[in-house]
């Protein structure tokens, strides 16, 4: 052990001792202070647990004392002895070993995600919760305006923005299992809310004006219901997964020094894969319900709006997730996708399926579009559309 820097406690009269010493040589260790330097062990603590001697203490990484080692960030390997009857310092025999390691780590810095993207996250939500409030109180006073999209399908879409923006707000405080579970099973089941509905909406405008030959097709809200509740299925089947198997932990995303406490995963990443994929490719159903009611009369055709609302969030999915799965390891970065990143597009997809209907009753003042044709010079009578609409 001959220039090995050592630590030798024992006990001197039922009271704890460690001495910073140095080796000079095979033998008894040299006190630190006896050779010109310091002695820089402090807070010594020392118990007897049954057979079991425990000591503690503290010393600074660096020191000012040319015989103290510097203690670095990583694998030092470290030397331990005693003696197994005795306190004296004697030979201690065979009862020692030269082949530890210990990994020391830098202390961590744990602090919070700057007060400003809080604040951004909370006004972009909050202000996406009011907006679809508002719409969805324009449509229970003015549901004529709303006829053909069926009210009710409105206020559900309205309905799964509010869940989205729900999931902002939880992430808002220090995350844990719960909030961070929450989180994705709102951001899962409002999106399928609000593109669940639309779809099904568009699916029913579809079936009842979409033949050449007009038929009263009486198309009952069960029956879309039903389809509403697949779309459920299969998206509580995979949340449910995901919680079972590696539900989202408050985590961090890297390990440098300043870390923030974020929602991950095991495997976050092909969890949010998956995820994001999938609902890229539910997106679809809305592509080819555009292309089939795009020739509709103005008064039935959505098709423009939807074809809109479908390219932002595609982009959003296409463009705001492979990003945030590339910075992963910055926890800003993280928190502003999954706040910002995700409140804003359902804000636009908001505006523009429900803009043109709130511009038509309070700026323009025209009143609700008349029922009079489906297909160019296609005629329907009134007693045949509000039947259908109501059915």
């Amino acid at each position: 052990m001959k220039g090995a820097d050592i630590v030798l406690c024992r006990f001197v009269n039922g009271v704890a001792e460690c001495r910073d010493s140095y080796a000079l040589d095979v033998g008894i260790p040299t006190l630190d202070t006896d050779l010109g330097g310091t002695n820089d062990v402090f807070d010594v603590k020392g118990r007897i647990e049954g057979d079991f001697v425990i000591f503690s203490f503290q010393r600074r990484l660096t020191t000012s004392d040319s015989w103290d080692k510097i203690i670095h960030p990583g694998d030092i390997r470290i030397i331990y002895a005693y003696h197994p009857y005795t306190n004296q310092l004697v030979y201690h025999g065979p009862t020692r070993s030269s082949s530890e390691v210990i990994t020391f780590i830098p202390a961590l810095i744990i602090r919070d995600l700057p007060l400003v993207l809080k604040i951004l996250a909370i006004v972009v939500a909050s202000i996406g919760a009011i907006w679809s409030i508002f719409i969805s109180v324009i449509i229970q006073v003015y549901p004529a305006y709303f006829r053909y999209r069926d009210p009710l399908f409105c206020q559900l879409i309205l309905l799964g923005s509010l869940v989205c923006y729900a999931s902002v707000f939880v992430l808002i405080p220090e995350p844990n299992t719960v909030l961070c579970t929450i989180n994705v099973w709102f951001i899962g089941l409002g999106y399928i809310l609000i593109f669940g509905c639309l779809f099904v909406s568009m699916w029913r405008l579809w079936r009842i004006v979409g033949y050449k030959k007009l038929k009263v097709r009486a198309i009952k809200r069960v029956v879309l219901f039903r389809a509403l509740a697949l779309f459920f299925l299969i998206e509580i089947i995979y949340l449910s997964l995901w919680t079972a198997l590696d539900i989202q932990r408050s985590g961090f995303p890297s390990s440098t020094k300043n870390l923030i406490y974020v929602c991950k995963s095991k495997n976050d990443n092909i969890w949010w894969s998956v995820f994001v994929a999938y609902k890229a490719l539910f997106l679809g159903i809305g592509i080819f319900l555009s292309i089939k009611t795009r020739n509709f009369a103005v008064q039935f055709n959505d098709s423009k709006r939807v074809s809109l609302t479908i390219y932002i969030m595609m982009l959003a999915l296409i463009v705001i997730a492979p990003l945030s799965f590339a910075l992963s390891n910055y926890a800003e970065v993280t928190f502003t996708f999954r706040t910002v990143g995700m409140a804003l597009p359902i804000f636009v997809v908001m505006g523009l399926l429900f803009g043109g209907d709130i511009f038509r009753i309070f700026v323009s003042k025209k009143p609700p579009l008349s029922t009079k044709s489906l297909r160019g010079s296609t005629q329907m009578t009134k007693g045949e559309t509000e039947s259908e609409a109501n059915s």
